[in-house]
């Protein structure tokens, strides 16, 4: 769509004017649609957490931030819903044994409210998002667990593996053996064949000749 002129300003005024109407009443529609609301205004959650830090010293975590704004002054929660979330959060942080100023997709948010939306992280704020603030530093081992540090199976389980790469290795050398063995064998008989038919060793088949007989490599132990 083109605009042209003194017209064509004021369609493109009355349509952004529009465009901005219907995101107004959007927002404000999914606002009716919250259950749980919060006491944080327009301060983004970064300069809250930010301020918090300043005061306490201590960096606080999403569950600490997310109680400092589904809490009034007083102390009391902003709605039912609210109580009854902050409440799980405040049990799932006492309960809790990592740092929980440490944010990850495990803390005590994360397992009261699941999941997070892929394009944000709750009590974050703006341009936080799972794929950048949760990131996987430590390999995950399925199917290891701390009992198997305590009762020396996981010693066990590192010796058998070992056991059987060895064994692999070791059944490739055989393999590898017998080809060469039979090579050795094959050049043997030409090397019989080209004498008996000319009496001698051509000198251009000398070098395929120097040496018949096999290495053999020893296995691993």
């Amino acid at each position: 769509m083109r605009f042209h002129g003194t017209n064509g300003f004021l369609m493109l005024n009355t349509a952004l004017k529009r465009k901005q109407w219907k995101c107004v009443k959007k927002n404000a529609e999914n606002r009716k649609k919250q259950t749980i609301s919060h006491i944080g205004g327009s301060k983004p959650n970064s300069r809250r957490r930010a301020e918090m830090m300043a005061k306490t010293g201590q960096k606080p975590g999403r569950g600490e931030l997310y109680l400092a704004t589904h809490r009034n002054e007083d102390g009391s929660y902003v709605n039912e819903a609210a109580k009854e979330i902050c409440e799980k959060i405040e049990l799932a942080m006492n309960q809790s044994t990592t740092n929980e100023s440490e944010v990850s997709a495990n803390d005590a948010v994360g397992k009261v409210l699941g999941k997070e939306h892929s394009g944000w992280v709750r009590c974050l704020g703006l341009g936080a998002v799972p794929s950048k603030t949760f990131k996987q530093t430590r390999p995950r081992y399925s199917n290891l667990n701390a009992s198997s540090y305590n009762n020396g199976s996981f010693s066990s389980q590192c010796q058998e593996k070992y056991d059987q790469m060895l064994k692999a290795q070791n059944q490739n050398l055989d393999n590898y053996n017998v080809m060469m063995n039979a090579h050795a064998q094959m050049m043997n008989a030409f090397k019989t064949y080209i004498v008996m038919k000319e009496g001698t060793i051509p000198e251009q088949l000398a070098e395929i000749f120097v040496s018949t007989t096999p290495s053999t490599v020893k296995k691993l132990s």
